[in-house]
C-alpha cells in the first residue's frame, strides 16, 4: 500500500499538481489515518508546497517581465506622443509658411495685373 502511494507520488512530483487537488489516492478504504501524520500525507504536503513555491516563483518572474515590458511600452508611447506634438508644431509652421507664400503670390499678382492692360 505505502509503496504504491509513494511510487505514484514520486511519478507525479514534477507535474506540479494544483494545490486544490483532492489529495493522494486512497490505497485502501477505511485504513488511512490522518493524512498529515502518514508518510503519504507528508509527501503529498511536500508536493503541494513545492508546487506552490514553483508557481509563485514563475508568477513573480512573469510579473517582473510584464513590469519591464510595461515600462518599455510606456517609454515608446511617450516618445510617440512627443513625436506627434513635434509633428503638429511642424505642420502648423508649414501651414503658416504656405499662407505667407500665397499672400506673396497674391500680392505680386495684384501688382502685375495693372501692367498687363
Amino acid at each position: 500500500m505505502y509503496v504504491a502511494a509513494v511510487t505514484w507520488l514520486t511519478l507525479h512530483i514534477d507535474a506540479c499538481l494544483p494545490v486544490f487537488s483532492p489529495g493522494p489516492p486512497a490505497v485502501e478504504r477505511g485504513t488511512h489515518s490522518s493524512s498529515s501524520t502518514t508518510a503519504t500525507g507528508r509527501v503529498w504536503r511536500y508536493i503541494q508546497c513545492r508546487c506552490a513555491a514553483d508557481t509563485e516563483r514563475r508568477l513573480t518572474k512573469r510579473c517582473r517581465e510584464l513590469g519591464a515590458e510595461l515600462v518599455g511600452s510606456a517609454a515608446k508611447v511617450a516618445a510617440a506622443l512627443r513625436l506627434g506634438e513635434d509633428d503638429a508644431a511642424a505642420i502648423a509652421a508649414l501651414k503658416a509658411e504656405i499662407q505667407k507664400a500665397w499672400r506673396l503670390v497674391d500680392a505680386s499678382a495684384d501688382k502685375a495685373l495693372p501692367f498687363r492692360h
